[in-house]
């Protein structure tokens, strides 16, 4: 029962300031938020409560001096007690605080020395920052994870703002601590560490030596798993890297499967073995919305041919309903909604956006990180996405082009269409998106793929306007000599 102690100082003492007034502060809290200056303690008995929420003594003996404080403010006014906090963030603080009816020093003054003995990292960063305002984010996350894992783990803000009224406001979004505004340390920190440019953050470890000094890179590449920031730490992860399964990227500690609609579980080991996409996607997202249906087409094509492949949903969506919503109409399996599992993933494939389409092969290594495009340009016929198979079809693309006509006239539009080529398009002919090569008209913006505006030739060649016997189109739309049959066209 350490934390129970209390000490009491009486006005024979060292004034109240120097022992409770910071450079910036010379007031105390009372559990409403209200402050209350220390001047005012003055001429009074004042006992030290260091206590902390976490601290199960601490709890029961809360309860029983609250009691004496109150029977001893009933008789005389002389008496105060200071909450001092060693709760390890400010919402268990507040929270603590708010049973107590005496004051307490501010969570955010907290002594150098409760420090010692953890991981620290020192963060540079400014609210003028656009890509601190991107970082910190990310690094209130993780933060907030390992505090919630009990790992010994503290930052300190150290800002670049020039304002105060802009370091109070940026530093309101931060759960840790923060060197007071205007502390010349910051400074001499930035450049004993040689800070080039923010954000930075410079890891210390436990034994105070400099652990790393490149860690915004790293908590953007890794995120948590970077944690706790040393040369072991990284190697481990790219060892992980190397011996890649799918297992060690859908498992985790507290759960092994999958969901079904309905919340049936599936053990990810019945995956193993076969080629497996990770679909990053979210309701609220137009363009997940778009490419869904397509994603759904290629799906039931390929389990209709008896292909051993599936999809796992991972969800990007704000909120239970919107995920259950959202799954309702995919065909495929899903990864537990708010399973922490989602970050990592994201973190180890660096994604970026949504939505983003991730094939795992069978024998769990990567094939792909972007099967987007593939699957909008070509379909089933993409499967197994591998590098191969989709340098087959972008052959039989080229191919094409190289015996089509530069130039032709096509019922679906009014001017003459130029073949182009284009990494990726939306065709104005099926509404279907296309890759390398379209016919398309500059003036209007207007793109069809080469299948479509040469089927439609063939088409119009086997009508009335036919010219001869063998199907050649009329002199307006149809190439000499082409020939589609099916989704290719030739000579």
């Amino acid at each position: 029962m350490e934390l129970k102690a209390a000490i009491v100082a009486n006005e024979s003492q060292k004034g109240f300031r120097s022992l409770l007034c910071s450079q910036d502060r010379d007031f105390l809290l009372t559990n409403n938020g209200n402050k209350v200056k220390v001047d005012e303690l003055e001429g009074k008995n004042v006992g030290l409560y260091f206590s902390a929420h976490w601290c199960a003594p601490c709890r029961v003996f809360t309860p029983l001096l609250s009691d004496i404080y109150t029977k001893i403010l009933d008789k005389e006014r002389d008496f105060e007690i200071i909450f001092i906090s060693a709760d390890v963030d400010e919402q268990s603080f507040e929270k603590y605080h708010h049973l107590m009816p005496w004051l307490a020093l501010p969570f955010s003054d907290v002594p150098v020395s409760t420090l010692v003995g953890k991981t620290v990292g020192l963060y540079f960063s400014a609210h003028w920052s656009a890509p601190c305002l991107n970082f910190t984010p990310q690094l209130v996350d993780i933060y907030n994870d390992l505090k919630s894992r009990g790992e010994d783990f503290e930052i300190v803000f150290l800002s670049a703002n020039s304002e105060e009224n802009a370091f109070q406001e940026y530093y309101g979004s931060m759960p840790w601590l923060a060197l007071p505004f205007g502390d010349k340390t910051g400074k001499k920190l930035s450049q004993y560490f040689q800070v080039q440019g923010i954000p930075a953050l410079i890891v210390i470890g436990p034994n105070g030596k400099t652990v790393q000094t490149k860690t915004v890179s790293l908590v953007q590449r890794y995120g948590i798993r970077a944690y706790p920031f040393t040369t072991e730490r990284l190697k481990e992860i790219e060892g992980r890297k190397q011996g890649q399964t799918l297992e060690s990227l859908l498992v985790s500690d507290t759960r092994d499967f999958v969901i079904k609609h309905g919340g049936e579980k599936v053990p990810v080991s019945d995956l193993v073995g076969k080629t497996v996409a990770l679909y990053f996607s979210a309701h609220w997202c137009p363009p997940c919305q778009a490419f869904t249906p397509k994603l759904i087409q290629v799906y039931n094509e390929l389990k209709e041919s008896g292909e051993a492949f599936d999809i796992v949903f991972i969800s990007n969506d704000e909120d239970q309903g919107a995920f259950e919503d959202y799954f309702s109409t995919m065909p495929w399996l899903a990864l537990p909604f708010g399973d922490k599992t989602e970050k990592d993933l994201s973190h180890h494939f660096l994604k970026e956006g949504i939505p983003t389409l991730i094939v795992i092969g069978p024998d769990g290594k990567t094939v792909t990180d972007d099967a987007i495009s593939a699957v909008s340009i070509f379909g089933a016929e993409a499967y197994p996405f591998t590098a191969l198979q989709i340098g087959k079809l972008q052959k039989k693309i080229e191919d094409l082009a190289e015996k089509s006509p530069k130039e032709i006239n096509c019922s679906q539009h009014e001017h003459p269409l130029v073949l182009t080529r284009k990494n990726e398009f939306n065709c104005d002919g099926c509404d279907e998106e296309g890759g390398q090569w379209s016919y398309y008209c500059e003036k209007c913006d207007f793109d069809i793929h080469l299948i479509c505006a040469l089927k439609d030739q063939q088409w119009l060649g086997s009508n009335d306007n036919q010219q001869n016997e063998d199907g050649a189109a009329n002199d307006i739309c149809n190439p000499a000599g082409v020939i589609c049959d099916g989704d290719v066209c030739y000579r």
